[in-house]
């Protein structure tokens, strides 16, 4: 969580001529993420990706990995159990004038009570929020966000940098919400290691396929090494992207539901 915590005690960066920056006013609006979505497929992580480098192609190489556990029956696929177990409590916390139209709205993601965050400054247009986009501003949001990644394990839990956020409406009082940025590599494969791990000791049967393709040495078990150093693990969390102040990251998107909090 280095450039998290940096970006927290360093003060307010210079924000581009393009930036929604704060004092935000108005009421807090709080709201439960009581659901939360992966890309299962290349194009579920194109549809949720974003050019988030400005580049002019869409980014989500976090998102084509989960597609990859997905198609190999190791993605979790029960987040729906995790939120109703309290394993994931996330919030997000609007503060607006005017929820329809308001050029200055402060949205700000905790994957988990008292997790440090950054606002993302967006507008609100015809009930549509926007956030600064990660590509151009100079005042990212930032997150530490609680994800159903590995099948049989816990949420992993990794910082997410260069948020960017689009609210929609979801007729329900409540909105449907896009989270993109970058999630630092430094620090991502202890993560990695330790949900697949989880999984692995979790219900071996269920994954006998990514155990032996793991077994490098073929001793029957899969050591922390093993997969720290297999290459399509490494090729996989390869950075995509780097973020404002130049940390090497992996870029993602994924989808939320929110419903008001009390």
């Amino acid at each position: 969580m280095r450039s998290l915590l940096l970006v927290l005690t360093a003060g307010c960066a210079q924000p581009s001529s393009n930036d929604v920056v704060g004092p935000f006013t108005g009421a807090v609006h709080r709201y439960a993420v009581d659901a939360i979505s992966l890309p299962h497929s290349g194009p579920d992580a194109q549809a949720l990706g974003d050019d988030l480098t400005g580049d002019g192609f869409v980014d989500n190489q976090l998102g084509q990995l989960t597609a990859t556990l997905f198609m190999e029956n190791d993605l979790n696929v029960h987040p729906a159990d995790l939120i109703a177990s309290g394993a994931i409590a996330s919030t997000v916390e609007v503060r607006a004038d005017d929820l329809l139209d308001d050029p200055k709205v402060g949205v700000t993601y905790f994957g988990r009570n008292g997790a440090p965050a950054m606002v993302a400054g967006g507008s609100f247009v015809a009930g549509m929020f926007q956030s600064n986009r990660t590509r151009e501003t100079h005042v990212p949001g930032q997150a530490i966000i609680r994800i159903p990644v590995f099948a049989d394990a816990d949420p992993s839990e990794v910082e997410l940098d260069g948020v960017e956020i689009a609210l929609a409406p979801a007729g329900d009082l409540g909105y449907d919400a896009v989270i993109r940025g970058g999630v630092p590599t430094a620090g991502l494969m202890p993560v990695v290691v330790a949900g697949i791990q989880q999984m692995l000791a979790a219900n071996p049967a269920d994954h006998a396929s990514l155990a032996l393709w793991l077994d490098a040495n073929g001793d029957g078990m899969v050591s922390d090494d093993e997969i720290v150093t297999n290459s399509l693990i490494d090729a996989l969390l390869a950075p995509d992207m780097s973020l404002d102040d130049g940390t090497p990251a992996l870029s993602f998107g994924f989808t939320v539901h929110l419903r008001p909090a009390s």
